[in-house]
């Protein structure tokens, strides 16, 4: 066999291999309203602050990766707000049923008419311990929040 009819076959069997490794996810965790570890105004305009703060979750529905399920994490976001903007960046570290962590990072920025809308934003695996010590993958999110805490919906995949 010549080395072009041989890729010709190969090819579709490795495309179809990395198709198959992709593992899509979804889950639901609830997040009391996170603790103040910090707050600044920096003093350009009324209302600007940025804050560092931090909460604990529980899984309402865990995430399934190799057959284990979440079980809690926490996160650690710096945000910034005023009437023109409002962002978020953080980490997340979740915790699996058997004690295998996975590391998260995400951020979300939107504001509409000088009001935050419902935020939405996007995350990534960063890593892990254990089985999920070389995970990789990527996903969007959603979360419902009232003065006490909120929902947090996630959906993605990963490798």
């Amino acid at each position: 066999m010549n080395v072009c009819a041989h890729s010709v076959t190969v090819l579709p069997l490795f495309l179809a291999l990395l198709v198959s490794a992709q593992t899509k996810i979804a889950g639901k965790q609830y997040c009391p309203k996170p603790q103040p570890l910090a707050i600044a105004e920096p003093g350009d305009e009324a209302g600007h602050t940025m804050k560092l703060e931090k909460s604990t979750c529980t899984w309402v529905t865990p995430l399934e990766i190799l057959g284990e399920r979440s079980k809690e994490g926490t996160f650690v976001a710096f945000s910034e707000s005023s009437s023109t903007r409002a962002a978020t960046n953080g980490t997340y570290v979740g915790i699996m049923e058997n004690g295998d962590r996975f590391y998260i990072t995400f951020h979300w920025a939107t504001v509409k008419d000088g009001h935050p809308e419902k935020v939405k934003g996007d995350w990534a695996f960063t890593g892990g311990t254990g089985k999920l010590s070389r995970i990789t993958g990527k996903g969007a999110y959603t979360a419902t929040e009232d003065d006490k805490g909120g929902i947090v919906s996630m959906e993605g995949e990963y490798w």
